[in-house]
């Protein structure tokens, strides 16, 4: 009866190597995806901290094109309005 569970003791570990080995080969695939996921996330934490690095450059943009910066916003409006009618219901 030993001698079963031995064997079986020693397939449940060979398997679970090989399963890591699998897993850790997918993770180093996912890498730089992630790495990129991870700096867009900061970059967003930090503009969040610092919201005028937002509004400024939107600002000078007013300031010196009003009339560029009023035909973008309506293109935002009808984009937002068109995707709240198809999604939200």
């Amino acid at each position: 009866m030993t001698q079963v569970l031995d064997e079986r003791r020693r397939q449940i570990i060979a398997q679970a190597a090989q399963q890591r080995a699998v897993l850790s080969r997918q993770v180093h695939d996912l890498q730089r995806p992630l790495d990129l996921l991870n700096r867009a996330w900061a970059f967003t934490c930090y503009l969040r901290a610092h919201p005028l690095l937002v509004i400024l450059p939107f600002g000078l943009f007013a300031f010196r094109r009003p009339r560029m910066l009023l035909r973008w916003f309506n293109r935002g409006w009808l984009a937002k309005e068109i995707i709240r009618k198809l999604f939200i219901r």
